[in-house]
């Protein structure tokens, strides 16, 4: 497979013409060998003809090189577009109420909200993102809240895979997290909303058998 050309300034020619033609001049004037003058001559113009190519010639990228660059960028898109909509969320549910993470379901249902968010609007709008990395999910995090909501998540992950950390009903908070993530991704970014009704006590407004679409639509199993 031939491998994809994007136009950039190679640095490697521009290194060595801004380096010879320098170096070159002087040696020209310092010189009183005619023959030695004239190769230093012929240096110079190789300096000249290397910064020419250096803005004119393209430079090869393999495809693995453009793959991963277009992914990191896909990554960032990705990580401001649902960041923003949780941002908002958080921003909204303050507004009704300050005891935003304060309770173990909270942390509990964030911590699957976000799983399935995550992977769910990926997997419905087809975006190129490892919805399963950490270093994905740490990045929307420290974009809304640095550090406070990357460890608000990593409590509820605790919470939720060790069921006798805190005396509440894990695997209800889990399941209707996963369902609250998956119903905002299928309703679309802009209507994000689920999180912030969940925090200030609201009804989910889920509208469909809990138990069903944790089996059939749900990526996350306990």
């Amino acid at each position: 497979m031939q491998e994809p050309l994007l136009m950039r300034t190679s640095s490697k020619f521009l290194l060595y013409g801004f380096v010879i033609i320098p170096l070159s001049l002087v040696a020209i004037a310092s010189t009183e060998s005619e023959e030695l003058e004239n190769l230093l001559v012929i240096l110079f113009l190789s300096g000249i003809l290397a910064c020419f190519l250096g803005f004119v010639w393209p430079e090869r990228f393999s495809e693995d090189q453009l793959v991963a660059s277009l992914s990191d960028n896909d990554n960032l898109k990705f990580c401001k577009k649902v960041g923003q909509s949780i941002h908002k969320q958080i921003q909204d549910s303050l507004r009704t109420s300050p005891e935003v993470f304060t309770e173990p379901k909270h942390l509990i249902f964030f911590a699957s909200y976000l799983d399935q968010l995550i992977w769910s609007y990926a997997e419905y709008n087809q975006i190129n993102v490892d919805a399963f990395s950490d270093e994905l999910k740490k990045n929307i995090c420290d974009g809304v809240l640095p550090k406070r909501l990357w460890d608000a998540y990593q409590r509820g992950v605790a919470m939720r895979e060790f069921n006798d950390v805190v005396d509440v009903p894990i695997a209800d908070f889990v399941e209707m997290g996963k369902a609250a993530g998956w119903a905002d991704a299928k309703d679309g970014l802009h209507k994000f909303y689920r999180l912030a009704k969940f925090l200030n006590g609201q009804d989910l407004a889920l509208g469909f058998n809990l138990d069903k679409a944790s089996k059939e639509k749900s990526a996350w199993t306990e």
